[in-house]
């Protein structure tokens, strides 16, 4: 039996075969579907951004998105999934008003205040990490994504607004690997250099030995090593092990 999960279901017909076409005004639900039905078709959409409190559409897909806010799937909008988010709007190449702060010289941002740093650095490091996913793509270096080469990812307008404020925390940014301590700062070599180890490990690439089966993706080999080490080279490693995921053929057991 079927029953519908909403006060508002869609309507659904069932075809005799999958060769039928369904009715006009009508769409199968799926490519192996016997089921008709007039629920429009989700496309480029994250799980999260079916809960997003707000989006706007992007200037371009390379564009970063401001405070608190990343980019869809498609690139072509910014979605943010908190409550009472920052207002936002495009500067169009004026002056920001004195209660805004210049996003990356295209957004004009406000009513942040409330809002922790952290939370801030957490959004701006996934925006950035998917803007890598989309220079890859086009064939273009990892220098023309907006903070490529820094420390933090969120704007340097709201970075210098919370400095000047006294609320720069970035501990909730990204956790640090556990390793030996060298004091608050390593260099993104070394940063890098403990980014591959982990993924030698993850991945099993132990030398002159044949790597045992591994069934993860690449994308959330690259996600949980990206998120481990942090920062630019975080990024750039959780990118391309993500990759990977797509290239790679099955391995046997998996």
């Amino acid at each position: 039996m079927c029953y519908a999960y909403s006060d508002t279901p869609p309507y659904v017909m069932k075809k005799a075969s999958l060769s039928d076409p369904c009715p006009a005004g009508l769409r199968a639900e799926s490519s192996g579907s016997l089921w008709c039905t007039n629920k429009p078709e989700a496309r480029g959409m994250a799980p999260e951004q079916w809960l997003a409190k707000g989006k706007f559409p992007k200037p371009s897909k390379a564009a970063r998105c401001p405070a608190t806010y990343r980019s869809s799937l498609d690139f072509t909008e910014c979605y943010t999934s908190i409550d009472n988010p920052p207002a936002v709007r495009l500067s169009k190449g004026r002056p920001c008003g004195p209660d805004e702060v210049n996003e990356f010289d295209l957004w004009c941002t406000s009513r942040f205040d409330h809002l922790p740093y952290s939370e801030i650095e957490s959004a701006a490091f996934g925006d950035y990490a998917k803007l890598l996913d989309l220079a890859a793509a086009e064939g273009r270096p990892y220098s023309t994504v907006p903070g490529n080469g820094q420390e933090n990812k969120a704007s340097p307008g709201i970075r210098a607004w919370y400095q000047a404020q006294g609320k720069l925390t970035t501990a909730a940014a990204a956790p640090a690997a556990s390793g030996p301590s060298k004091g608050d700062h390593t260099s993104a070599a070394e940063d890098e250099a403990r980014g591959m180890a982990a993924a030698r490990g993850m991945t099993g690439s132990n030398a002159g030995q044949p790597a045992p089966a591994q069934c993860n993706s690449g994308s959330a080999t690259g996600a949980a090593i990206g998120g481990a080490v942090g920062g630019d080279a975080g990024a750039k490693i959780g990118s391309m092990l993500g990759g990977l995921g797509k290239k790679k053929k099955k391995q046997a057991g998996c």
